[in-house]
């Protein structure tokens, strides 16, 4: 599976819409992918704005993947990404998304986290090749690695080069959504359950109640509950998800 943090309208329109919208690099919250020193040799300062623009021609996607934790058992991102809780984890069928991936030709991949790395761009090619597209190696190196306080977003990055960088590109996700998490909503009590929230029906109206899920903590135990009140996930035992709907 592959999971999308994201506010609770930001989730009605994906929904909706089935589809989701590329971001812009100019709006990365990591300093290190905001500004990046170039170095060269031989290139002028025009070629080396071009450089710059070639940079944010690119557009991206991020997922959360299973790793130390379960993708959508994350507090930080329910903290960073999905409005303090009050928003959405969208699960997704990775195999699926991943040849939708291969039918666009998009670039994916795991970021990499290092403890150190340099978000230096270094050319020194002819200045006739200053600005060519990024190879391979160049992209794995400049969009998928970050520095180790990122760890605990466990991304799964897209990336698709889109020089018209005014217009965000947009997946189509076709069949791939398989769940929506929710955790908390502004108008529910402590001892009412997600199901109860104005959120909760919303969403319903548009997607099937089945399929909406609420990831509840505890003292010592986080849960991940259907409608039917029926733990399909546990952290303490429960840990082979069944989306069996």
């Amino acid at each position: 599976m592959l999971y999308h943090y994201t506010s609770f309208e930001n989730c009605l329109k994906i929904i909706q819409s089935n589809q989701l919208l590329f971001g812009l690099l100019k709006n990365m919250n990591d300093i290190n992918e905001l500004y990046r020193p170039i170095f060269y040799n031989g290139i002028d300062d025009q070629l080396e704005e071009q450089l710059k623009t070639l940079i944010n021609s690119y557009q991206q996607l991020s997922f959360s993947s299973d790793s130390k934790q379960k993708g959508f058992d994350i507090p930080a991102m329910w903290g960073h990404y999905a409005e303090k809780g009050n928003g959405a984890c969208i699960i997704f069928d990775k195999v699926k998304l991943m040849e939708l991936f291969k039918s666009q030709n998009f670039f994916y991949n795991k970021v990499i986290y290092k403890k150190e790395f340099s978000s230096a761009i270094i050319r020194n090619k002819k200045v006739n090749k200053a600005t060519r597209p990024f190879s391979k190696r160049e992209i794995l190196n400049i969009f998928y690695k970050k520095t180790i306080d990122w760890a605990y977003e466990q991304e799964y990055r897209v990336l698709v080069y889109s020089p018209d960088k005014e217009e965000r590109f947009k997946l189509y996700l076709e069949d791939s959504i398989v769940a929506v998490v929710l955790h908390n909503a502004p108008d529910i009590k402590n001892e009412e359950t997600i199901f109860s929230s104005s959120n909760f029906e919303k969403l319903s109206s548009i997607f099937p109640s089945s399929k909406i899920l609420q990831y509840a903590m505890f003292i010592d135990e986080k849960v991940l509950y259907n409608q039917a009140g029926e733990a399909i996930w546990s952290s303490q035992g429960l840990n082979e998800l069944n989306f069996d709907f």
